[in-house]
């Protein structure tokens, strides 16, 4: 934890001493780019182990409301590929898709919080007690920050985000109890003007 905490305080302290001009560098249009994820809260299955997916999710944002000033309501999509570590060994897979909805708020020229709610088809490899291995849903609720940057003349942002995710079948298949984990995630998204 005190690894992810340096990480990301090394991260931000970078965008912060990026060049930034007096325009706005935030970025409320289309943005695509790379998210990883560590979960820090993590269930217990039935079989006395823990369930510890890693994220890499790449990212895809398209606002839909424009004109406005401060803020933006926009769609996002996210195709994913999660190593998991059951215990503490790398043994399982996770992979699919996430789509939502999602609010951003400019909070100041180059900051912005947000939230978001979205679900998406996956097939995870787990064999458990608690959840039937194969095709799943996986439900996010999303809050987070982005602080944006120039670079190059180029505008970024940095992505901090706290995420619940729940994972289970709609009882298509037994069992059916689902997994439920709490990430941290950061990532770096390119803004496209």
């Amino acid at each position: 934890m005190r690894f992810l905490f340096s990480l990301l305080m090394t991260v931000f302290c970078f965008a912060s001493s990026a060049q930034v001009e007096n325009q706005k560098a935030s970025c409320l249009k289309v943005s695509f780019g790379l998210n990883l994820g560590f979960s820090f809260f993590h269930e217990k299955l039935p079989e006395n182990v823990t369930y510890k997916p890693v994220l890499i999710l790449g990212y895809y944002n398209r606002p839909l409301s424009k004109g406005q000033k401060n803020y933006a309501f926009s769609w996002y999509l996210e195709p994913q590929i999660n190593p998991v570590i059951i215990g503490n060994k790398l043994s399982e897979l996770e992979f699919g898709v996430n789509t939502g909805i999602a609010f951003s708020y400019q909070l100041a020229p180059n900051y912005q919080v947000y939230a978001a709610i979205g679900t998406g088809p996956h097939f995870v490899t787990v064999k458990t007690a608690s959840q039937a291995r194969g095709f799943i849903f996986s439900d996010n609720f999303i809050i987070g920050m982005k602080r944006s940057f120039l670079m190059n003349d180029k505008s970024y942002d940095l992505n901090l985000q706290y995420r619940f995710r729940h994972i289970s079948n709609a009882n298509l298949m037994l069992p059916n109890k689902g997994i439920d984990n709490h990430f941290v995630i950061l990532g770096l998204n390119r803004c496209i003007n």
